[in-house]
């Protein structure tokens, strides 16, 4: 369970990077916890981010 949450979402100092190493090809609808109380929910199809809701809204995610 923990290598597909780091597979998700990586977190570096304040920085929350979504999917790196996550395949193109691999379709994924999930929901994490992130560091600092936040969730991020998401949809991600056939290499593209459909959906994604972040709380609280003022984190800062950087996409794949």
């Amino acid at each position: 369970m923990n290598t597909l949450q780091r597979m998700l979402i990586q977190c570096e100092n304040d920085e929350v990077f979504l999917l790196p190493p996550w395949p193109n090809e691999w379709n994924v609808h999930f929901k994490v916890n992130a560091p600092d109380n936040t969730t991020i929910e998401g949809i991600y199809e056939s290499g593209k981010m459909y959906k994604m809701k972040v709380i609280p809204k003022n984190k800062i995610v950087i996409k794949k």
